[in-house]
């Protein structure tokens, strides 16, 4: 696993309040108040945890110039990092059952 992966799951797994808001950025561009809205919690707890998730390359703001209305997208990093963090939370036999069943489904279509 890279450096740059291990690092955000680290970052992720610290933080309860980092792990909701790259969560929330995982389909959307977002601004803070929106995401506070979203997940039910303060702009100014949003707003520290996505400078954090800024600083380790898990979000990018696309307007960094605006004082308001600062809009963030997730990394690829990010979506990586989220995707490893499932992937352990779930469980590996989750995935494997996961993996059977659609094997079954796209052989019965190809049969």
């Amino acid at each position: 696993m890279e450096e740059k992966l291990i690092e955000g799951i680290s970052i992720i797994e610290m933080s309860t309040h980092r792990e909701k808001v790259l969560k929330d950025l995982k389909n959307k561009v977002k601004t803070p108040s929106k995401i506070g809205k979203s997940i039910n919690m303060s702009t100014s707890n949003v707003s520290r945890a996505l400078q954090e998730l800024k600083k380790n390359d898990l979000v990018i703001c696309l307007n960094p110039e605006k004082k308001v209305g600062r809009l963030y997208k997730i990394t690829k990093l990010g979506k990586e990092v989220l995707e490893n963090i499932w992937f352990e939370k779930l469980g590996k036999e989750y995935w494997i059952k996961r993996y059977i069943e659609n094997r079954s489904v796209s052989m019965k279509i190809t049969i």
